[in-house]
């Protein structure tokens, strides 16, 4: 997940660990401040869905939930709508309707919150099944050694012929290795 939106009521600024949603204005009528749209595939029909978000910082207007839609944009199907607390806060959809062709998990800010109130939001994920669990950062290099490992067998069907030297400061002594990798020292 990483297509969010939001609406021209709020200030939306990156954090260095996660995000901060501002009201710009004065808010008169429940809207959304953050949503994102899924469309689901058939095989997690009848799944259960649970959204988990860590807050930072809320005020008492700020709630979050699970909507399903069909395919005509009605709503069919929604977990509750909890009040966010500081800390971990989840919803769960439980058993997703045949029909369902899209979810949309949001964020959403209450009349009564005042310009200047504030919603961070530290991380959020969506996963399948009822219980929440911790969300784990994800090593971007190891992640980059995936993608290139991955890229190199779908498009030769072979890894030892990998070359994944690193870019380095200093030249490093390299050695090729009976199997066909690389071994590196300075």
């Amino acid at each position: 997940m990483d297509c969010w939106l939001s609406q021209s009521y709020f200030e939306i600024t990156p954090l260095e660990i996660g995000v901060r949603i501002r009201c710009a204005d004065a808010i008169t009528s429940t809207v959304f401040a953050l949503y994102q749209q899924m469309t689901v595939s058939s095989t997690l029909h009848g799944s259960n869905l649970t959204l988990t978000a860590n807050i930072a910082s809320t005020n008492e207007y700020a709630y979050m939930v699970i909507y399903a839609y069909n395919s005509a944009g009605t709503v069919i199907k929604s977990s509750d709508k909890i009040k966010l607390q500081n800390g971990l806060n989840s919803v769960s959809i439980k058993n997703l309707p045949e029909t369902t062709a899209y979810v949309r998990t949001q964020f959403t800010i209450n009349s009564g919150a005042k310009s200047g109130d504030v919603l961070e939001i530290k991380w959020t994920k969506l996963e399948i099944g009822s219980e929440r669990t911790m969300f784990g950062q994800v090593d971007a290099a190891n992640e980059l050694l995936k993608c290139q490992r991955y890229y190199q067998i779908r498009s030769t069907g072979d890894i030892p012929a990998v070359d994944l030297r690193p870019v380095m400061a200093g030249t490093p002594k390299v050695d090729k290795r009976s199997d066909g990798n690389y071994a590196y020292s300075v």
